[in-house]
């Protein structure tokens, strides 16, 4: 294992008992992995779900704790009661964040445990990521930041280990898919999960299905964009797009451009 990694056992270790913040992406999956590896039944990890996560999400999160070994708690989030959230302005981030690490620090509070943590890394302190405005109210700790363990080392990490998540694209709620400013309603992001999943089943791997109006725009990993040269394939997208309620279907030539951080 790498000085980082080690570094990492440390601060588990250091914390006696800490309650992770999971999604089952590739950040959140290393901090489960090590923190059962160290510190056993004195590790867990907890998923927030809500319509703004889709049902293959919340699967592939307990399907993720389950492989790596860990207690795993689900709680559902109340940020969608919040008209401040469904406003979708630029506050929405910060809202669901809060509700999450609030329900976090409620719950290692319960069963008695000292540290909540969560996944931000070196990559993503360079953006304006509301998660560390709300972790810092929270007292939310962030161990890969604390130790200087950026995405590609957490990756390296994770493969070594033999964890599936090591080269999961990064992901991001449903919410996301919908132009700030357009209020969220679950119908919306329902849509988007249905085309989402559409997709997946056509095979791609990575997919987002950007809502603009009545209209959707498919995003794709680059090397995946050449698959809509196919005509027949294409017309069955658009029918199945149209079937779920977009009018109009066009896809990014550019495709999926993944930022370095956040799951």
């Amino acid at each position: 294992m790498t000085g980082k990694g080690r570094e990492l056992k440390k601060w588990f270790r250091e914390a006696e008992s800490v309650l992770i913040a999971f999604s089952g992406g590739t950040d959140s999956a290393l901090l489960a992995r090590i923190g059962a590896e160290v510190l056993g039944e004195k590790a867990a990890a907890i998923t927030g779900v809500s319509p703004s996560r889709s049902g293959a999400d919340r699967e592939w999160a307990a399907r993720i704790a389950g492989e790596i070994g860990i207690r795993h708690f689900v709680v559902e989030t109340g940020e969608w009661d919040d008209p401040r959230y469904r406003a979708n302005d630029e506050e929405r981030c910060y809202l669901c964040k809060r509700e999450l690490f609030r329900l976090c620090v409620e719950k290692a509070s319960a069963i008695g445990f000292r540290r909540v943590a969560e996944g931000s890394h070196p990559g993503d302190a360079g953006d304006e990521r509301p998660g560390f405005r709300a972790a810092g109210e929270w007292g939310v700790a962030s161990p890969f930041l604390e130790i200087g363990l950026g995405k590609e080392e957490i990756r390296a990490l994770s493969r070594s280990l033999g964890l599936p998540t090591w080269d999961r694209p990064s992901g991001a709620c449903l919410a996301t898919r919908i132009p700030a400013g357009t209020p969220l309603t679950e119908e919306r992001v329902n849509r988007v999960e249905r085309a989402e999943a559409f997709l997946r089943e056509e095979g791609f791997r990575t997919v987002r299905v950007r809502m603009d109006g009545r209209n959707g725009r498919i995003e794709t990993g680059p090397e995946e964009i050449g698959r809509f040269a196919d005509p027949s394939l294409r017309s069955k997208i658009a029918a199945r797009l149209r079937e779920i309620g977009f009018e109009r279907i066009s896809v990014d030539l550019e495709g999926y451009r993944e930022k370095d951080g956040g799951e």
